[in-house]
């Protein structure tokens, strides 16, 4: 570190006071007697009184600081900065030193493998010392702890200029004037700062805010269109479906009315080719849309049946089916015959419709 022009030490130990005064260079001294009964305090003023005001630096060295080298476990204290670091130490140093850890003004040197040189005074007796070179209209630089000077002139030239460049340096610990605390107008141009910036912020959410209401409503109103058009939609649909259901039942009926007039030829066709000579057909009536009966008379019962079974079989493919409804012999021949019969035809729809020609007459 570069030395300033001017510097002043001042040394208060057991036994007496100087004031050195470092110019350009060159030290000049003057020691005085301390005392007895009298604080570093009082030690300081008198020493400062030695000599005109310092311009200069101001340092005070003194051997009745409490100074310890301290151990710390560095696990303990990694990642602390150098305010934390210095509570740390003065709980520490606060049962040997006396001075309570929240009352203690401390500096500290690391001095390598958690070991920690140590300095602590009284904050009270700091801002004395303050206040007292303040009042010789001087600025006290740094308070340190050192052993009593030598009595042998050259010795004592040494060890001044030694402790001068320690203490300009930085190679001892030295407790220092206190942090001012932040000036009012700082804080008011904070809060000014921050004021402008919530405002700001207000007008951007305000802003923001808007945006998206109004988004909302745009969002809101395509919503109630594209509703309407699906409502619009939907019913469509329900009227497709309905017209849609309509065609169905009426091809459905076309198909039938087709299938029926196609089947009817088919019926009297095979009735015409099936029918034995010793069966004769008396009438065919109606029973229903889509049933018929057969009446007729048969000379033997198995030509009956087997007209029964023949037409079912051939009328198959034509949507008829055969039903034996009634056989009753007459016993006018000696086989019993002739045989008065009826024969249920019936067409699939019919039968899907649940028509049964069985329920009115039994077979005898």
């Amino acid at each position: 570190m570069k030395r300033r022009e001017t510097s002043t030490l001042i040394v208060v130990s057991g036994s007496g006071i100087l004031r050195a005064d470092f110019r350009e260079g060159d030290c000049q001294w003057k020691g005085a007697a301390r005392q007895p009964g009298t604080s570093v305090i009082e030690g300081f003023t008198a020493a400062l009184s030695l000599g005109e005001s310092a311009s200069g630096t101001l340092w005070l060295l003194s051997d009745e600081w409490f100074s310890q080298k301290i151990q710390l476990n560095p696990a303990q204290v990694a990642g602390l900065n150098d305010a934390q670091m210095a509570r740390a130490l003065a709980f520490e140093a606060e049962p040997y030193s006396g001075i309570p850890m929240a009352g203690a003004a401390l500096a500290f040197r690391h001095a390598g493998e958690g070991t920690f040189d140590v300095l602590a005074l009284p904050v009270e007796t700091r801002a004395r010392l303050m206040d007292a070179a303040a009042f010789r209209n001087c600025s006290l630089e740094g308070i340190a702890r050192a052993d009593a000077a030598p009595e042998d002139e050259d010795a004592l030239r040494k060890w001044l200029g030694d402790w001068l460049a320690r203490l300009e340096s930085g190679q001892v610990p030295v407790v220092g004037a206190p942090v001012p605390p932040p000036s009012p107008k700082r804080f008011q141009a904070a809060g000014l700062c921050m004021a402008a910036a919530a405002l700001m912020l207000l007008v951007a959410a305000r802003w923001w805010l808007s945006s998206g209401i109004d988004g909302l409503k745009i969002r809101n109103g395509e919503f109630s269109r594209a509703s309407g058009e699906l409502a619009a939609v939907n019913r469509n649909i329900q009227v497709a479906t309905k017209e849609i259901d309509t065609l169905r039942s009426e091809i459905e009926s076309v198909n039938t009315v087709a299938s029926r007039r196609l089947s009817v030829p088919a019926l009297l066709n095979g009735i015409a080719v099936q029918r034995k000579d010793e069966i004769v057909l008396r009438k065919i009536e109606t029973d229903g849309a889509s049933a018929s009966i057969l009446h007729g008379v048969s000379l033997t019962s198995d030509a009956v049946d087997e007209l029964g079974i023949v037409l079912k079989e051939s009328l198959r493919g034509s949507g008829w089916s055969v039903f034996p409804r009634r056989k009753t012999g007459l016993k006018n021949l000696p086989n019993g015959g002739p045989w008065e019969f009826t024969l249920g035809i019936i067409h699939q729809e019919a039968a899907i419709e649940g028509v049964n020609l069985n329920s009115s007459e039994d077979n005898r």
